[in-house]
């Protein structure tokens, strides 16, 4: 099945050389690269092959333009009613520091835009600090604390959200409310 989400030449805006795309089934086991390169528990491939079979659900690969085939990042979200909900993001070690994250974030934002949507969520680990600075940094705020919820250490993690305008545009902080 296919997500709802526009296609990656909108609203991915990275740095020259690099392209993103669409993950496809024969990059699941590039895609587990990186994964296992940026965390101490990555994700099974087999909930990116899920990810794949599921309608609400897009996942976008980095790569640089001359070498497709290595995978230096991925974006896992899901559009459900009127939310975005980032799952995963991650950027290979050897690529970090070069705005892929953030051009990733931005292809959230211009999804957020295309759909009009009223929210974006997502969890985070308490001690991932360059991750929370970055969404903070975005204007993601703490909603909720989430005690034990990484199953593989029993890490807390932070919710955070972002309220969306009418226009699917960050809301001002002052006095927003949901629509």
């Amino acid at each position: 099945m296919t997500s709802l989400a526009p296609p990656p030449e909108e609203g991915f805006d990275l740095p020259p050389g690099f392209v993103a795309r669409r993950l496809t089934p024969a990059e699941l086991d590039a895609v587990q690269e990186v994964e296992r390169r940026c965390y101490a528990h990555p994700w099974p491939v087999e909930i990116f092959a899920r990810q794949l079979e599921t309608a609400w659900a897009s996942v976008y690969v980095v790569s640089r333009e001359e070498a497709p085939e290595r995978l230096l990042g991925h974006v896992v979200y899901w559009v459900v009613h009127d939310e975005l909900h980032l799952l995963n993001i991650a950027v290979h070690p050897d690529a970090q520091r070069l705005g892929l994250a953030r051009a990733m974030m931005g292809h959230l934002f211009a999804v957020a835009r295309a759909r009009c949507l009223q929210y974006m969520t997502l969890e985070v680990r308490v001690t991932n600090a360059p991750a929370r600075a970055l969404y903070e940094g975005l204007g993601f705020r703490q909603v909720a604390y989430r005690k034990k919820y990484y199953s593989d250490n029993g890490e807390d993690a932070v919710v955070l959200a972002l309220l969306l305008d009418e226009q699917g545009n960050p809301a001002p902080e002052e006095g927003a409310t949901p629509r």
